[in-house]
This record gives structure tokens, C-alpha cells and sequence, in this order.
């Protein structure tokens, strides 16, 4: 797995959007990802996106804790997915590797004093499938023009990051036509699943910024952080 491109974390005040073409001599079947969260300065959710040789690796994490611990515990566990990624480490069985991967983070995260706890989920896009791995309410769901796969159904939602009791629960899904969404539990709480395809299926010059505003309703304000990424397949 070789790194061609990088995405920094994306942790700064006010709302940050970003939408990059996927060059044509990366994997065809690819063509562009969209990032977007809240617009809460004090945000514990992290997420970020690398290129790969062979694809892309998306990991979102939501921090739960006070006076920012629960932002440190995302942090770790974005920087341990960055650290594996940018070795170039092969994961042969990809998500049972990522659930392996969350586990031994669970120990190491509740040590930290300083660190509270923090959701979730990983996700590799390959050749001929995606495939990864959720811890807690962070979830991924692939679209396609008329319904939606929820690649987390399984998930364990409150046993966390940090908690001591983590339990990752992986997921494989056949490679296809559609867009890949991953977000932190305010979209996915808030929104329903029919109108998140309604909302791709518009083709938004801002795909994850408009789920957001889905999210936000009339108001346009949510109490909760959110992050969402957006995968364009095929």
C-alpha cells in the first residue's frame, strides 16, 4: 500500500469543506471525495482521507469526554490509522485487520489520563471491494441511486474507544456504482436514509457540506459535532 497523496485532519474552527479530484492514473473506478465538518470551534470530531496506490483509506473519529478529552482520544486514533497508512502496511484481510487494529487501540487509549473516549470507523477502498471496521456510533453507509447498505449495521454503538471494552465489528462490501458515505452519529441520527439518496443522487458541487445542511434542518444549527466524508465510485 503505497501513499501518493495526503489529507491532513481536519480540527480547525468554523466550517471546513474540501472536495479533491482523484487523478485518472489512480484507480479508475474512483472519482472524488468530499469532506466537510461543523462549524463548532471546539469540535472533537477528526477525520481524514489518504491516497493510495491501490485506492483510498477514509477514518472518521467522534471524541466523547469534557474539556477536551474526548478531542484527544479522536486525535490518537487518527494518528495510529495515519502511522499504519503512511508505512505502507499491507492489510491482507482488510477489515478484520482495521477491528484488530481499534482493539489494540482501546487499552492503550484508556491509559491516557488525558484522553476521554472516541467512535470509529475505518474504511479501505480496493480494486474489487471496500472494507473496514466501526467501534461505537460512527457509521459508513454505501449509496447507490436507490437505497442505501448500512456497512455498520452490526456496529457496537456504546462500547468505544477508551471504554476498556471496545469491540470493533468489521464489514466487507462488493466494489460498485455509488458513493461511499462515512460521518460521526449526528448525520446519521438526524437524517433518514431515503433523503441522504435524494441528496446524492441531486449531484451537490458539495456532497458532504449539503448532508450536513440535511442534518441542520430549517435552522441550520446542531448542537452535536459532525463530520462527514463523501466517496464518489464508479
Amino acid at each position: 500500500m503505497q501513499i501518493t497523496s495526503e489529507i491532513r485532519s481536519r480540527a480547525t474552527p468554523g466550517p471546513v469543506t474540501t472536495r479533491r479530484s482523484i487523478p485518472k492514473q489512480s484507480l479508475a473506478s474512483l472519482r472524488w471525495w468530499s469532506t466537510a465538518n461543523s462549524c463548532r470551534a471546539d469540535s472533537e470530531d477528526r477525520a481524514e482521507v489518504w491516497q493510495v496506490a491501490d485506492g483510498l483509506v477514509v477514518a472518521v473519529a467522534g471524541g466523547v469526554g469534557a474539556m477536551g478529552a474526548g478531542a484527544r482520544a479522536a486525535s490518537l486514533v487518527i494518528g495510529r490509522v495515519g502511522n499504519i497508512v503512511q508505512r505502507a502496511v499491507d492489510l491482507p484481510d482488510g477489515g478484520r485487520a482495521v477491528a484488530r487494529l481499534l482493539a489494540e487501540l482501546d487499552p492503550d487509549i484508556e491509559a491516557d489520563l488525558d484522553a476521554g473516549e472516541a467512535t470509529a470507523v475505518v474504511v479501505a477502498i480496493g480494486r474489487l471491494d471496500i472494507s473496514g471496521a466501526s467501534c461505537g456510533d460512527s457509521s459508513a453507509w454505501f449509496v447507490t441511486a436507490d437505497r442505501v447498505n448500512e456497512l455498520t449495521e452490526y456496529q457496537h454503538r456504546k462500547r468505544r474507544i477508551g471504554s476498556g471494552l471496545a469491540l470493533p465489528v468489521s464489514f466487507k462490501h462488493p466494489l460498485q456504482p455509488g458513493w461511499l458515505v462515512v460521518g460521526t452519529d449526528a448525520l446519521f441520527d438526524h437524517v433518514r436514509g431515503e433523503k441522504i439518496v435524494e441528496a446524492l443522487n441531486e449531484g451537490p458541487a458539495d456532497p458532504a457540506r449539503a448532508l450536513i445542511q440535511l442534518a441542520q434542518g430549517r435552522t441550520g444549527r446542531l448542537m452535536d459535532d459532525i463530520t462527514v466524508v463523501v466517496v464518489r465510485v464508479g
